[in-house]
Formats: structure tokens, C-alpha cells, sequence
């Protein structure tokens, strides 16, 4: 757990068909750090960005078969999830690296197909293998820190500091733009988002960003 880390019982709730949730509330940032548990097929799941999860002993009914990490400061939880399930941890192959208490059991990189998401490279983020995933059957695109939803109905980034250049930064989101997707699920901060690309072109519009449709 980390300092300022608020955490009671885990509650995990069903926010969409087959896809789970549950947060972790960060003092520090002011913001939930959210996880999610998506169902590949039959009593199969991966689990995404997972934050720490209190009893996971109730989890053992989702037979998680890989953690995807969307950069290498989403490990969180992750080492324990490896160790109960026996699942695979998979990062960019960029970030994998950079990695502190887990070494990844596998990568990929830009425009790669996980189970059933692709990959969306993000661009000068705060870290070089910032990523998001696009489950384009169901329309989701899953956040990492690419961007953070606050404070509520805002997208942000986080402090300037975070970036080499935080205005390269601000233009690299334009990768998640022009994708086939309806729904956004952020790992920090507000989710869900539906509409998600109406609360991008509010996010290019208050950073003065032409973005092309």
C-alpha cells in the first residue's frame, strides 16, 4: 500500500456486462485509483491495472489469466494477483523496465492484439510505454495515465512535472482520439464515461489543441 492510501473493504461491483470494478481512494493525489476485471470468455478474465484489493480470496470465482499494466507505475496490486492466480503480468515493452517490485512475465508493444484489445500507444506521457487498451466489440477504451478524470467531468493530466515536456504530452492524447469507442474507463479518478471522446474534445478545447475528425 502506499502512504495516503484510504482503503477499507474492497467492494467490486458489475459496472457493465462483464466488466468488474473496484477503487482504492488516494489521499494524496485527492482520487480514486480504479481496477477493473474483464471477462475474455467462459469464467475466464483478465484484470487491469488492479490497485490493492483487501480479501482476494472472494475473487478466486473470476480465474484472472493475465494482468495487463497500461505503464509501469500501474503495478500496484499486481504482484499479489500474480502469486494467487498463477496469471501472467504483461506491459510495454517499453516500460518494462522501469518496473520496481514485479518483473513482467511478458510484453507488448504498439498496435498489438491482447485478448480481444488493442493496443494505443500514447505518446510522450510520463512514461515511454504509456498505454491504453481498446476492446473495439463493445466499444470501451481502458485509461491508464494517459489522462485522469479530475476533478469530476473533467479529463486532466497530472502535474507538469511528471513530463519530459508536458505540452508534448498534452498533444500526444490525440491518440486516443480517433478510435471506434463510446465508453472511457479511466484508472484515476471519475469513471465510468460514457461519450468519452465528448470529454476529449472539452480537454483539446481547454488546452487550445486542433484535433482533426
Amino acid at each position: 500500500m502506499f502512504a495516503g492510501d484510504r482503503c477499507s473493504m474492497t467492494v467490486i461491483k458489475e459496472i457493465f456486462k462483464d466488466v468488474f470494478s473496484w477503487h482504492l481512494y488516494q489521499d494524496i493525489k485527492g482520487m480514486d485509483f480504479n481496477g477493473f476485471l474483464v471477462k475474455i470468455k467462459k469464467n475466464e478474465y483478465i484484470a487491469i491495472d488492479p490497485p490493492i484489493f483487501t480479501d482476494i480470496e472472494s475473487l478466486k470465482k473470476f480465474k484472472v489469466k493475465a494482468v495487463l499494466l497500461t505503464n509501469a507505475d500501474h503495478a500496484r496490486d499486481a504482484k499479489k494477483f500474480k502469486e494467487f492466480f498463477g496469471c501472467n503480468i504483461i506491459i510495454n515493452e517499453k516500460d518494462a523496465s522501469l518496473l520496481e517490485d514485479v518483473k513482467a512475465d511478458e510484453t507488448f508493444k504498439d498496435g498489438d492484439v491482447l485478448y480481444g484489445m488493442r493496443v494505443i500507444g500514447v505518446p510522450d506521457n510520463k512514461t515511454p510505454g504509456e498505454s491504453a487498451f481498446l476492446w473495439e466489440d463493445r466499444k470501451m477504451l481502458f485509461v491508464g495515465d494517459a489522462v485522469v478524470g479530475k476533478p469530476m467531468w473533467k479529463l486532466n493530466l497530472l502535474a507538469d512535472d511528471k513530463y519530459i515536456d508536458a505540452q508534448k504530452a498534452k498533444e500526444g492524447i490525440k491518440a486516443l482520439y480517433n478510435l471506434n469507442y463510446d465508453t472511457m474507463l479511466l484508472g484515476d479518478g471519475e469513471h465510468p464515461r460514457e461519450n468519452g471522446k465528448e470529454y476529449l474534445e472539452d480537454f483539446f478545447k481547454r488546452h487550445g489543441i486542433i484535433i482533426l475528425k
